[in-house]
């Protein structure tokens, strides 16, 4: 499966595309067409520092992940502060 649009890809289609991408990414199955997967959370520790957490299964080695974070939303702000790919995961604490 490609998401990459072109020139006769509907924006309903792409959509799909991403949504797809999304559920196969957070343990579902974009086949099944039931829409389960495990959503991501966003939480904050007794010590006030928030987490993100979310399901990822280390076999699906044609995967990256990247939580990022930026200050100002624009283009180019930016950073990856974790990231994970197949087994291996890197990120600050």
């Amino acid at each position: 499966m490609t998401i990459f649009p072109d020139a006769s890809t509907s924006e309903n289609d792409l959509l799909l595309r991403y949504l797809n991408l999304m559920e196969y990414a957070l343990g579902g199955d974009p086949l099944l067409g039931d829409g389960v997967g495990f959503l991501p959370a966003l939480l904050t520790n007794p010590d006030g520092r928030s987490e993100f957490s979310f399901q990822r299964d280390p076999s699906k080695t044609d995967l990256t992940y990247a939580v990022q974070v930026s200050g100002t939303l624009q283009a180019g702000s930016w950073i990856s502060i974790a990231s994970s790919t197949g087994s291996a995961a890197n990120g600050r604490r």
